[in-house]
């Protein structure tokens, strides 16, 4: 069997604290670690003002604010807020190993150990005759990375970082039955520091298999209002000119039968496969909410449109990959409709999570929404049904 290090994803508590200046029945605090649930975190209080709540929270950066009453969004005062990019302004909250106290430098004989990170589950595959082996460390914090199979050596190079982690990665060409085992050897100036050993049993190990017609596709994404308009009788209403100023909302009538009509040129660029964006029906012009999973929105076309149109693409040898978001839907979906409708009667009542009735589609909607939009109620991925 595959034996790993014990892979401990580690946590820091850290204490939120609200001050109001006024009595408050009660303070939440929502944020990217709690799915920005307005009512997960209730933080505690004996006064009415001051406001506390411990959490354990994995290293990193963290988005949140605080929910007075269950309804009312603010940021952090005490905290540094800015803008994420969706017409909010958020409170930052950013965690980090005790390790990292000081910044990185290259040379400095200091190593952060929090940081390294081998996970064979998800950091070993083999791909086209070798094994592709990864390892996390912190960004600048190493003169060099060395993947050590026996007493052979192989440099590894970095190939991606973020603001708290730095991937380290190397192709180890290898058959693909044969056991062995490896460890990566990390320098810094004085100091050498050893992650593993691993050891690798091939009649235990299991790769991720690409399908075959993905490896070297060329894939072009296609974001079907904004690609191409072939029929006029399908517009919405408040169609705007092709070339028009695009907005969050607004639609240029982009639709299946433009996307048919350049096929020619998108063989003639070398695609051999379509990224589709959602096609569902939709009350959005992104479609990332759908109000079903069975129709076509009638403004792209129709179901027997998009079946014609995948028999056009296969027949240029060209394949589709459909985008679609699957743990939200629109508040139209038939059964959040029935929930609104039914309320705690609804036999979907359990699809969502409704905190109190009537349901209320708008801003602080009173249902757990994708990232606090109300147009995407979030489906309860943990029910069965």
């Amino acid at each position: 069997m595959m034996t790993l290090a014990a892979v401990a994803f580690a946590q820091v508590s850290h204490e939120f604290r609200y001050v109001s200046d006024r009595v408050v029945d009660a303070v939440y605090v929502a944020g990217s670690f709690n799915g920005w649930s307005a009512t997960a975190n209730r933080m505690e209080t004996r006064d009415g003002r001051t406001f506390s709540l411990r959490l354990d929270l994995p290293y990193g950066e963290h988005q949140y604010k605080f929910v007075l009453n269950g309804r009312d969004w603010i940021v952090d005062p005490k905290a540094v807020n800015r803008p994420d990019g969706n017409g909010n302004t958020n409170s930052i909250l950013t965690v980090l190993p005790t390790d990292y106290a000081k910044a990185a430098s290259k040379g400095d004989g200091v190593i952060a150990k929090s940081a390294l990170l081998h996970d064979a589950s998800r950091d070993l595959n083999y791909d086209q005759g070798r094994y592709v082996i990864r390892l996390r460390v912190r960004p600048d914090d190493v003169a060099s990375v060395t993947l050590v199979v026996g007493t052979t050596r192989y440099a590894m190079r970095e190939v991606g970082r973020d603001s708290l982690y730095a991937y380290y990665s190397i192709g180890y060409r290898r058959p693909l039955g044969q056991a062995f085992s490896y460890q990566f050897e990390l320098r810094d100036g004085a100091a050498t520091e050893l992650v593993g050993p691993y050891r690798l049993d091939p009649k235990a190990y299991r790769p991720f298999v690409v399908p075959a017609w993905v490896e070297k596709s060329v894939f072009y994404q296609i974001f079907p209002d904004r690609f191409k308009n072939g029929r006029r009788d399908n517009d919405p209403a408040g169609v705007q000119p092709w070339n028009g100023n695009p907005t969050y909302g607004n639609r240029f009538g982009g639709d299946l039968a433009g996307i048919r009509q350049e096929i020619p040129y998108l063989s003639r660029l070398g695609v051999r496969s379509i990224y589709l964006n959602p096609v569902f029906a939709s009350p959005s012009n992104h479609r990332y909410e759908a109000d079903s999973y069975e129709l076509i929105d009638k403004e792209l076309g129709s179901n027997a449109e998009f079946v014609d149109l995948g028999k056009a693409l296969k027949a240029k040898g060209m394949g589709v990959v459909m985008d679609l978001a699957l743990n939200h839907t629109s508040p139209n979906f038939f059964a959040f409709q029935d929930i609104r409708e039914k309320e705690r009667a609804s036999k979907y009542l359990s699809w969502y999570t409704v905190r109190d009735f009537p349901v209320r589609v708008g801003p602080n909607p009173n249902y757990e929404a994708w990232y606090g939009f109300p147009s995407m109620p979030k489906l309860n991925t943990m029910n069965p049904p």
